[in-house]
């Protein structure tokens, strides 16, 4: 997904914070019920729980992964090769527990999605300054048969997706990312801001503090 409208800091903001997502309504389209970080084995190392509600006569999904991410910092002498580089896979289907931690039990009238693997590249966008370009890779095991929801569909209908999800976060809604950001209670994204080189301009104006990632 090329020249997404969010900066490096926004985005891994988007993916620390997931309780501040606005979550979508489509008319006819079973609802996502939330993305929550469940568990914290690191600041860059957690545990995600996603639930989908049931749809008419189908289940609903719930999918529980761990995610580590990380910012790789081998800029070449052009200044390019700066990104944040992330992976994300569930624990084996008969795990109760995971690194000492129980894994969440299965939501009622939901069937458990096991995520083989998820890979992401967050990179700054080669087409227009202070965009990001994102690159994903994912691989799921959805107790669905492939006549229903082929892995085609998948794949056209899941950027489509994101972007919609984008679309919800108009400058009302980034507010409380940047609140939680500016708060930084555990230095979590001052050590994110040093590593992507960047600071945290602060400045006021009519409608209250406003900030900002900058060089």
């Amino acid at each position: 997904i090329e020249a997404v409208p969010l900066s490096m800091l926004e985005c891994v903001a988007l993916v620390r914070e997931p309780d501040l997502i606005p979550l979508p309504r489509w008319p006819g389209l079973p609802r996502i019920e939330h993305i929550a970080n469940v568990h914290e084995f690191a600041p860059n190392n957690v545990v995600y729980h996603v639930a989908i509600e049931p749809w008419g006569p189908f289940p609903g999904y719930d999918s529980v992964c761990c995610a580590v991410g990380v910012v790789r910092s081998d800029v070449g002498g052009d200044g390019t090769g700066k990104a944040c580089v992330g992976f994300a896979r569930s624990p084996p289907e008969d795990e109760e527990e995971h690194r000492g931690w129980r894994v969440l039990p299965r939501l009622p009238r939901r069937v458990r999605m096991h995520v083989d693997g998820f890979a992401w590249v967050v990179a700054p966008s080669s087409a227009v300054e202070g965009h990001i370009d994102i690159t994903t890779f994912m691989k799921t095991n959805i107790a669905v048969p492939h006549w229903l929801i082929p892995p085609s569909l998948v794949r056209w209908v899941t950027p489509k997706v994101f972007r919609g999800l984008l679309s919800l976060l108009t400058e009302q809604n980034k507010a409380p990312f940047r609140a939680r950001v500016a708060a930084d209670e555990r230095g979590f994204y001052s050590a994110l801001k040093r590593q992507l080189g960047q600071t945290l301009c602060r400045y006021h104006t009519p409608d209250g503090l406003k900030m900002t990632a900058c060089r």
